[in-house]
Order: C-alpha cells, then sequence, then structure tokens
C-alpha cells in the first residue's frame, strides 16, 4: 500500500482496523515483525476509505498528438541508450538527438495548432450559445461560483 493513496487521519476507521487486528491475531505475542508489519498494513487496508483520481485529457487533446508524443518518448529512449554507449565517435547518439529534437518540436507545434483551433471553437461556440460548453470550461476552471450567504446582522 503506498503511503499517498491515504487521505487523510480522519479516513481511518479505528474500530475497522482494531477488528482486524483481533481477527488476524487474536492473542498471538510470538509473532515476528514481518508479521506485525504485515498485519498492521492490512489492517490499514481494511480500515481505510481511499479515493482514486484520474485525470482527463485536455479538451484540445487529440489521437494525432498522442501518437506523435509516444513516437517522441520513443526516440528520447534511444537516443538516451545510444548516448549512454562508450565509443571514440557516437555518430549514432548524434542522429538518435537530431530525430527526437525534431519529433520534439513537432509535437509542440501540433500542440500549438491544437490549442488555437480548440479556442477557436470555444469562441464560436460562446458566441453561438453563451450557456453551453464553453460556460461549463470556464466555470470549472473558475471554481464554483456559487451564491454568496447572507448573514443578517445580530
Amino acid at each position: 500500500m503506498s503511503a499517498g493513496k491515504l487521505q487523510s487521519k480522519t479516513s481511518v476507521d479505528w474500530e475497522a482496523f482494531k477488528d482486524t487486528i483481533l481477527i488476524v491475531a487474536p492473542g498471538k505475542d510470538d509473532t515476528s515483525h514481518t508479521r506485525c508489519t504485515h498485519l498492521i498494513q492490512q489492517a490499514l487496508k481494511n480500515s481505510t476509505h481511499t479515493r482514486t483520481t484520474t485525470r482527463g485529457a485536455p479538451y484540445w487533446w487529440d489521437e494525432s498528438i498522442a501518437e506523435t508524443r509516444r513516437k517522441c518518448v520513443e526516440a528520447r529512449r534511444k537516443f538516451t541508450r545510444a548516448a549512454r554507449r562508450k565509443g571514440d565517435d557516437n555518430a549514432e547518439a548524434t542522429v538518435k538527438k537530431q530525430e527526437y529534437r525534431e519529433l520534439k518540436k513537432s509535437v509542440g507545434k501540433q500542440i500549438a495548432e491544437a490549442k488555437k483551433r480548440s479556442w477557436a471553437t470555444l469562441c464560436q461556440e460562446l458566441e453561438n450559445d453563451i450557456w453551453g460548453g464553453a460556460y461549463k470550461i470556464v466555470a470549472k476552471k473558475v471554481g464554483g461560483l456559487g451564491q454568496k450567504e447572507v448573514h443578517p446582522r445580530s
């Protein structure tokens, strides 16, 4: 269990933790430290409520950008491996570095073009329907623009 998954100490159900310990190891005083660690981890897993969050793709992301990015990552790895190889004249690393740079520029250009296209589409949608998808995107970025609470003076 990774430490990053536990949200807060208040999300632990301590009764469930205690019950798990008592069920798994009732009255065993001679347990080893590895067994104790396992018991505690299992009890923590059973007594905590964790949330996993997944981040969605940006609204301008598409499959062509993803494919070019995969190729760019592959080229970067090939360049890194070639650069690690020892040799007097590492011409292969130079070639791989150039390929990687070209793909990296290509990804950047594709992202910039996609953002421009999405922005133009968003603006056009805003012109057509002010409360449509454009409003939802802006409201999501700005945060909940709820109503202010009015407290009467006492």
